[in-house]
């Protein structure tokens, strides 16, 4: 999900919505903050451009289509790991 993010330019709306239409069962996704280490050296000096995204917007883009079947912390708070459903 980060590289749609950050290397393809992908909104997180859009992106959450194209998994949403590829599955009709259940998505495993990452969650990546900007502040991972990975993640910034991705944005390559364009940070500003994701200080939008939390993992608070990222939990209520996917309730849009997906439940929480179960998430386990990846690193330090800044991975997390989601098994989903579609709705």
């Amino acid at each position: 999900l980060h590289h749609m993010l950050v290397t393809d330019g992908v909104p997180l709306t859009d992106a959450i919505e194209l998994f949403a239409e590829f599955t009709t069962g259940h998505v495993l996704l990452e969650y990546v903050d900007p502040k991972d280490a990975h993640f910034q050296t991705l944005l390559r000096g364009r940070e500003t451009i994701h200080e939008y995204l939390t993992r608070e917007r990222f939990e209520a883009q996917i309730a849009k289509y997906f439940t929480v079947v179960q998430s386990l912390e990846v690193k330090e708070g800044l991975r997390r790991i989601y098994l989903l459903k579609k709705r």
